[in-house]
């Protein structure tokens, strides 16, 4: 029979976020949306921009453990990857 992976823990899909991380977590799951929203990549972008001192690129959403590099890499852009990576 097929298994299912476990569903995330409770507490990572119920993590209280800062204001600035629920951003960072909605600005992700806006740029992975299907079909592409235009503008939601570079939306996500300023934001980790605007969060460089704090996590910005390295932020992970607490429910799947994505990142913006994940989402710029989902959506296919190069160019947003290697500004992430920088």
């Amino acid at each position: 029979s097929e298994s299912s992976p476990p569903p995330p823990s409770p507490t990572k899909r119920n993590a209280v976020l800062s204001p600035m991380a629920r951003r960072l977590d909605e600005a992700i799951v806006s740029a992975c949306r299907v079909p592409y929203q235009p503008g939601a990549l570079e939306a996500m972008i300023n934001l980790v921009a605007e969060n460089a001192h704090g996590s910005g690129a390295n932020f992970m959403r607490p429910a799947d453990g994505a990142t913006p590099l994940h989402a710029a890499a989902f959506v296919g852009d190069a160019q947003a990857c290697r500004a992430l990576l920088s």
